[in-house]
């Protein structure tokens, strides 16, 4: 974060105090004033946080593959928004297989809270052909897209899609926004 966003302050939100452990004894971790660690349910973390207090949020919670349920849902994105000023962006990092029904109920879901969303991923698993990462960015104000195609274009590793608009709703479909009433995040991510 310090190379692309220089000064800024950043907060990193981990239950798992142990890996923290591990990130400073073998990786090297360093905290200070610009980077604070609270180990934590991210959740509840996110929840003691200033409104418009960010300008990105990043999602990269997993429980081996799968994200909690309790951190893919609408009243999540909702805090998320809260906490994020008003040109902030959220991204969240999700894995799903074909045929994708974990990742189109979560766009569908932050879709729900966020009027600008973009997906990027490989073209293959776009097509549906393969499982991967998928990034689903999003914010209040429209979002940079030309910019992130031109820089996925020179610095990704292999080409990288973009979907918005009528493309994004296309592949969405009629997935169901995820609640905390209704996040069967195991069972979408289960085979066909």
């Amino acid at each position: 974060m310090e190379a692309t966003r220089p000064g800024g302050t950043n907060v990193v939100l981990e239950l798992d105090g142990r890996l923290v452990e591990l990130d400073r004894d073998l990786l090297g971790l360093r905290t200070g004033p610009d980077l604070r660690v609270e180990v934590g349910d991210a959740r509840v973390r996110l929840a003691g946080l200033p409104d418009a207090s960010a300008g990105l949020v990043v999602g990269d919670a997993f429980g081996h593959l799968v994200v909690p349920w309790h951190l893919a849902t609408r009243e999540l994105v909702t805090d998320v928004r809260r906490v994020l000023r008003r040109d902030g962006v959220y991204a969240q990092n999700v894995i799903d297989y074909p045929p994708f029904r974990f990742v189109r109920a979560e766009v569908a879901t932050v879709a729900a809270v966020f009027p600008h969303v973009a997906l990027a991923a490989v073209p293959d698993a776009l097509a549906g052909r393969r499982g991967a990462n998928f990034v689903i960015a999003a914010s209040g104000r429209p979002l940079p897209l030309a910019e992130w195609r031109a820089r996925l274009g020179v610095a990704a590793t292999q080409p990288v899609d973009v979907l918005d608009g009528a493309a994004l709703a296309d592949f969405v479909g009629d997935a169901r926004v995820l609640t905390d009433d209704h996040a069967p995040v195991d069972q979408l991510l289960a085979g066909p």
